[in-house]
């Protein structure tokens, strides 16, 4: 019976334990997304015609002058980079959360909710995730990515290189194709630990064409800002 005890107490130490690392990785992953959104604006702003630059691109109270061009395209392969990291930190906390209804079980907890509640609250908190948190972590940065590609091209255009706007979109939607492959790989884990048999290809099919169909949004969105704001 102590033995029993002792690994009662270990298991439950361990949930613990999980819990506070899913809280953190949740604010991490939270701020990481303030940053993609505060590196997304001013490329959109730039690509659009809001804000004005002399060729050069200058950080206030550094002196630092950076060329647009540069600076547009260093700032799309942070914005890419961001949408990768925002996934492995949403995909980290999920995972936490159906170990930790996995140990409960372990232990002999049983409550309804525990099997329904967070089974139905992951599911909820996905969909979150791909409607509201899909135009924010994917049509906007795609979007941003997008219209600085153009914006570079049409910088770049007298030196032979107004294709490199393609590199762009295809960095911006591979990004986002690589992110949802690594979520469709791990999900039907999640759901399983919840005691829920799922066909896998029912998973794979639909978020692979909504991740696209956002994915596609943003790059029309982008064009509209560096093609037609940008030219008016």
């Amino acid at each position: 019976m102590e033995a029993k005890a002792t690994d009662k107490d270990t298991t439950l130490h361990y949930i613990d334990k999980l819990f506070g690392m899913a809280e953190v990785t949740k604010a991490r992953g939270f701020r990481v997304t303030i940053i993609q959104l505060t590196t997304s604006l001013p490329l959109l702003a730039l690509s659009g015609g809001l804000a004005t630059t002399q060729g050069t691109f200058a950080f206030g109270g550094v002196g630092l002058k950076v060329p647009v061009a540069v600076f547009l395209a260093g700032g799309a392969l942070l914005v890419s980079s961001l949408v990768y990291v925002v996934q492995v930190y949403n995909l980290s906390v999920q995972v936490a959360q159906s170990e930790i209804h996995r140990l409960y079980k372990s232990i002999g907890f049983k409550d309804p909710t525990l099997d329904y509640g967070m089974f139905f609250g992951m599911l909820r908190s996905r969909l979150v995730t791909m409607l509201g948190g899909g135009i924010i972590g994917t049509t906007f940065p795609t979007s941003a990515q997008v219209a600085a590609g153009f914006k570079v091209s049409e910088l770049l255009r007298f030196e032979g290189l107004g294709w490199i706007w393609l590199v762009f979109v295809l960095l911006a939607v591979s990004t986002k194709w690589v992110s949802d492959s690594m979520a469709v790989s791990r999900l039907p884990q999640i759901v399983r630990a919840y005691g829920q048999q799922i066909d896998e290809s029912r998973i794979r099919r639909p978020v692979r064409i909504f991740g696209l169909v956002l994915a596609l949004l943003g790059v029309a969105f982008g064009y509209f800002v560096a093609k037609v704001l940008g030219s008016s």
